[in-house]
This record gives structure tokens, sequence and C-alpha cells, in this order.
């Protein structure tokens, strides 16, 4: 089993840079402000245990759920979570709150910086016509233990941790990590668009693919976008380049691409393509790929001062 280990957080063999050399995902790296994430020199997620404060918010980030450790802790009260400063906030961590129920986010006013995660979780609400966050600051004047996870009776208004909001508030215990398609019902947030022209139907994208959004159906080649997470494991290893990962919130699309038959223009076969008319199958490009690569390489080996 390939994994990276930490003081607090593991990254598992499911990180998407375990299943290609071509993965370009960072996102966990991009997010730990304290650098206990880099790249190591195979391309995979390397901990640092010296830098790791162990505040979980890689745990959220990661689009697969790759990264096993405690997620951030955060204290509510009165459907509200308050964000303190030990752990920088994600999208997904604030849907997932929205999910579980939440609808005001606390955050410290030194911490004013962070109200952009928050702006795009609630342009994600508003794309699919839900109540936006409400935003609140504790400023330094405000009494910390109002904020603090103290010994706490039910008829004061004060914060709680959220895995004792149970008993006070009637709220879940905290949240569940989920992939972020199964936080937006019947919406999706990443857009998959296929070059029909360049697509050879390899299949490498549907045997990468962690959440399943691609599949043969029908004599077609189907893509649910809603399944996407955004990891682009798909695009970064399409060897065409025949498909690209965008950022967008609409309803779930299901687009299917039928099967249709080419004729090559090399080797005058008839093959199945998302295009009809004539171009070259895949077979005859790789082929041209290699001889091209092996005239370079006899060249090369030539030792023309002999």
């Amino acid at each position: 089993m390939n994994m990276t280990i930490g003081a607090e957080v593991a990254v598992t063999c499911a990180c998407v840079r375990n299943k290609s050399k071509r993965a370009a995902c960072q996102q966990c790296v991009d997010y730990c402000s304290s650098g206990a994430l880099t790249i190591s020199e195979n391309n995979t997620i390397k901990i640092n245990e010296e830098f790791c404060t162990g505040c979980g918010g890689c745990v959220l980030v990661c689009p697969v759920m790759a990264i096993d450790g405690r997620p951030p802790q955060r204290y509510a009260v009165n459907g509200g979570v308050y964000m303190a400063a030990t752990a920088i906030p994600s999208v997904k961590e604030c849907l997932l709150y929205y999910q579980a129920g939440y609808r005001i986010i606390i955050v410290d006013e030194n911490h004013s910086s962070w109200e952009w995660i928050i702006a795009k979780a609630n342009v994600i609400l508003q794309s699919m016509g839900q109540p936006i966050f409400q935003l609140q600051k504790k400023t330094q004047t405000d009494n910390d233990s109002y904020y603090s996870p103290e010994e706490n009776k039910p008829g004061r208004r004060r914060f709680l941790r959220v895995d004792v909001i149970r008993e006070y508030l009637k709220k879940p215990a905290g949240i569940k990590n989920k992939l972020i398609s199964d936080v937006v019902d019947e919406y999706q947030l990443f857009n998959v668009n296929i070059d029909s022209l360049a697509c050879s139907l390899c299949s490498s994208c549907l045997q990468l693919c962690p959440t399943g959004a691609f599949r043969y159906e029908n004599q077609a080649f189907v893509v649910d976008e809603k399944k996407c997470v955004g990891c682009r494991l798909c695009q970064d290893s399409c060897p065409e380049q025949a498909l690209e990962v965008t950022p967008g919130v609409n309803k779930r699309t299901v687009t299917s691409y039928p099967f249709k038959v080419a004729l090559c223009t090399r080797c005058r076969q008839r093959y199945p393509s998302l295009s009809d008319g004539e171009h070259a199958c895949p077979a005859c490009r790789i082929g041209e790929k290699l001889r091209l690569a092996g005239q370079r390489i006899g060249i090369n080996s030539l030792n023309l001062n002999a």
C-alpha cells in the first residue's frame, strides 16, 4: 500500500498521483499554508512532519478524499459555525456545513482575507438558487469564553464544540467528509468538455476516473458531469489531450457521444470513432509517433565522426 504518513494525517494510495505519473493535482499542496505538503521526486505527495500543524484542513480539501485524518475542529451555536484561526476553511468545508444545516459563518476579525473563500461558496449557493451564508466577525473586544468550548449549560448563549452540539442544539455531531459531488444535489460543479475529433476512445479516462464519471453504454461514450470532483486526472492523463475540465455550476448533465464509423486515411480500415469522415485511426497515429521516435533515436545513435 502506497501511503505517506505525517504527524496527524496520511496520504493514502487513493491519491490521483499514485494512479498516473501525469497527474498534476496539488490542491492539498496549494492549501497547506505551513508548507507541510510537497511534491516528491517521484511525483507523489510528501508530508513533512516538522511543518505539519495537524489542522486537518487538507483532509477536506482533497477532491478524492485520499487524505486520512481529523478534519478541522469548529465550534457552533444557533445555526452558526465559528471557524477559528487554527485552519483555513475551504469551499468544500463551507458547503459541508451548509448541507449539515448551518447558515452563519463566524471568523476572526483579523482573518478577513478568508472572506473570499466564503464568497466563492456563496456564488455556488446562489447559482443553485439557495440562500447564502451570513458572515459574522469575532472582534478583539469579544469575550473569548463566548467562543470557547467550556462546560456549558443549555440555556447559555455561547459556542459549543461541534462534537457535543447534539446534546444542546439538537444538531448533527460535526460533519462527515464527502465527495463534493455528493454535497450539491442535482447540480454539477464542473464541466467536462470532450473534443470528439481528437478522442481516440482509448478508455484511459474511463479506467482512471476515481468517481466513475465516464462509461460506455448503448454504443456511446457517456460522461456524467455530476460525478466530476475536479481532480483533473482524466485531463492530465489523456494521451490525445481530448478533454478539458472547467469549473462551472449547472444542473446535472449526462452527455452521450454516439459511436460512429470513420475511415482511416492511411490504412483505409474502418474503425469506431466519435466523429465520422476520414482521418487517421489511433493505431496509425501511434505507429507514426513510434516511427518518428525510432528515426530520431537511430539518427542520434550514429557516430558520424567515427
